[in-house]
Formats: structure tokens, sequence, C-alpha cells
């Protein structure tokens, strides 16, 4: 909401909000919370799986 309410000008380089709106859609690809990674994972883990299932991890 915030990058829509500056415009364009807030993924500029020099703009503190494009900063913090890279650091989050980084974060956010992260393994441990992308739900299909953590699913897999838990599933895995719960039927005693060693092998991969899908290339996803």
């Amino acid at each position: 909401m915030l990058l829509s309410v500056q415009g364009a000008g807030s993924f500029a380089e020099g703009s503190p909000l494009q900063l913090k709106w890279r650091d989050l859609e980084t974060g956010s690809r992260h393994a441990v919370v992308n739900p299909s990674i953590s699913a897999e994972a838990y599933g895995r883990a719960l039927l005693d799986i060693d092998e991969q299932v899908t290339p996803l991890i």
C-alpha cells in the first residue's frame, strides 16, 4: 500500500522504501516461508521419506 501511495518514485535507488521493499521481497522467497516447500518438508518428515519428492527442496 505504501508503494502505491508514494508512486513510481518509491522504486528509485535512493528511496528508503525501495530498500525495505526489496528486502521483504527477497525474504519472502526463502524456503521457510514458502507454503509449498514447508508442506512438502513437513509431509516428508511425517512419512519418514528421505528422498526428494519435488525439485523444490
